[in-house]
């Protein structure tokens, strides 16, 4: 009976240690689009002065040209990268994280090339002053993307905080239509 609740016990951490093995977090990764023709690569680079840092680049799998530069990130927040590419490979959103939080920057294939798309402005959490209707100042605005939903949908949540500690996170919606153009609309939320 020991021997066997032992073996079970041996099973489990090895599964969890493969699970965690397959989750890429090193400074060189790739995260290709689902038809296979872009990737978003990560690659480690260091400076004249010893800096690591991390390009990220949008390139073309079949040729390896570069299409464009997503930016750098430095450590740690370059672990904690993601992309999200739409299910039709029309779109991705590349998630940065930093020390108040992730952003998101969308980029959208318009004919041969990408291009970034800023994200529309986002509803107000409606945030005022107790003591006579002051609309208090927004400190830290956080938006990272969850998921596609549809190839036109994506999901983003936002967290913020104003300048009297009052915080709040709302889920949004962004729907694109065949311009690419985007609207919002709330998903869920609350005010803290």
């Amino acid at each position: 009976m020991k021997r066997t609740l032992c073996f079970i016990l041996a099973i489990g951490m090895a599964s969890a240690l493969v699970a965690l093995a397959r989750e890429d977090k090193s400074p060189n990764r790739q995260f290709p689009s689902p038809d296979g023709r872009f990737c978003v690569r990560l690659e480690k680079t260091e400076d004249a002065d010893g800096i690591v840092m991390t390009q990220v680049d949008l390139v073309s799998v079949k040729s390896g040209e570069k299409l464009c530069e997503l930016g750098t990130a430095g450590n740690p927040w370059a672990a904690d990268i993601r992309v999200l590419w739409s299910p039709d490979s029309r779109r991705f959103a590349y998630v940065a994280p930093g020390r108040r939080g992730d952003w998101t920057d969308i980029w959208v294939l318009n004919e041969k090339s990408f291009k970034q798309v800023f994200l529309p402005e986002m509803p107000s959490f409606g945030y005022k002053n107790l003591n006579g209707g002051h609309v208090a100042k927004t400190v830290v605005a956080s938006y990272s993307a969850v998921r596609w939903i549809k190839p036109d949908v994506l999901l983003i949540d936002n967290a913020s905080e104003n300048d009297e500690g009052d915080s709040a996170r709302m889920r949004f919606a962004v729907h694109f239509d065949e311009n690419n153009r985007m609207t919002v609309t709330k998903v869920d939320g609350k005010r803290r």
